[in-house]
């Protein structure tokens, strides 16, 4: 009969997460996402009580997120720059290249116990400072503007953002309507978006002219809008909603999935014409990038496997962008 490690005491897991010392095994066994209290683009971190001792010790709310951020800061680094690794010439100049990162959790995911995120990926060839969190809004990156002061460093000549997707892929009963009774017809999408959803992309695009405004003249700004993400029966953010409204992601599968694409469409529409209004900003396209098996079981997330990929297209356009003079 195995016998079950020992708990180590909350004092003990902050301690070591603020030195950065706990190790993988410990990060998997201390921290959990609680699925009844996670929201779309905002997975909740809790302490695993069959492994956290707190006898004399009271967590903090949301201390588990920060100590797990925290916790995995170094372990991300030591995993995306193995020390003694060989590099060619042009691996070199990559590593040299710095790029700034700002965004909500397809950026930055809970350590080893989500899947990793493009950056993680991208952090592996590139310099990358990572301010994302996930569960952060674009609205609350705009007021808190944490970019502003890496920008202003003259550090940095790439600045990725990701924003916006609550309002795209986890807001579906506030902007999707019921299914008309014998609709399955995936070219009457468009029908069932409210108008409030307008509203939302105008709102979005607001924030990112601000955010534009902030970026240094030489330094070049890219966008994202997510990808066409897939309803699954019984899922929290996609199929459950959905089939709420009678989109049953199995019986209605392509109308269900019309219904996410169009959305998704219409944010990449605005950022398409967003950046093709200022020249140094570059929208990213990751519609084809991500494909049916490259989402996470969430529905919500590409797995390590699509952020792979986005990562891959992310090197493509810093390479094929020349950050302006």
């Amino acid at each position: 009969m195995a016998i079950a490690p020992k708990k180590m005491t909350l004092g003990e897991i902050r301690r070591k997460a603020n030195a950065g010392a706990l190790s993988e095994a410990e990060i998997k066994r201390a921290f959990v996402i609680d699925e009844n209290r996670s929201e779309a683009l905002a997975p909740q971190v809790e302490f695993n009580a069959d492994a956290v001792e707190f006898k004399g010790f009271k967590a903090k709310p949301g201390e588990a997120a920060v100590l797990l951020e925290k916790a995995g800061r170094k372990r991300r680094r030591m995993a995306a720059k193995p020390p003694g690794k060989a590099l060619t010439a042009a691996a070199k100049a990559m590593a040299q290249t710095k790029v700034l990162a700002e965004g909500d959790s397809w950026f930055n995911l809970p350590f080893l116990i989500m899947p990793k995120t493009a950056m993680d990926f991208l952090d592996q060839t590139h310099d990358v400072l990572n301010l994302a969190m996930w569960g952060d809004e674009l609205s609350e990156m705009v007021k808190d503007a944490q970019y502003k002061q890496s920008l202003g460093s003259g550090n940095f000549r790439h600045f990725f953002l990701s924003g916006g997707g609550n309002d795209i892929l986890g807001s579906i009963p506030k902007y999707v309507l019921p299914r008309k009774k014998g609709d399955t017809d995936p070219a009457n999408a468009p029908k069932y978006i409210n108008v409030d959803f307008a509203n939302a992309l105008n709102g979005l695009m607001k924030d990112y002219a601000k955010v534009e405004a902030a970026v240094p003249a030489n330094t070049v700004l890219y966008v994202h809008g997510y990808a066409y993400a897939i309803p699954v029966p019984g899922g929290k953010y996609l199929g459950k909603p959905l089939k709420a409204l009678d989109f049953d992601p199995v019986a209605h599968s392509a109308l269900a999935c019309a219904v996410i694409a169009y959305m998704v469409d219409l944010f990449n529409a605005r950022l398409m014409a967003f950046a093709a209004a200022k020249a140094r900003v570059v929208w990213i396209d990751l519609r084809p990038v991500v494909k049916g098996s490259d989402w996470h079981t969430d529905e919500i997330h590409p797995n390590s496997n699509g952020a792979r990929k986005i990562a891959r297209r992310f090197r493509e356009a810093i390479a094929a962008t020349a950050p302006v003079a």
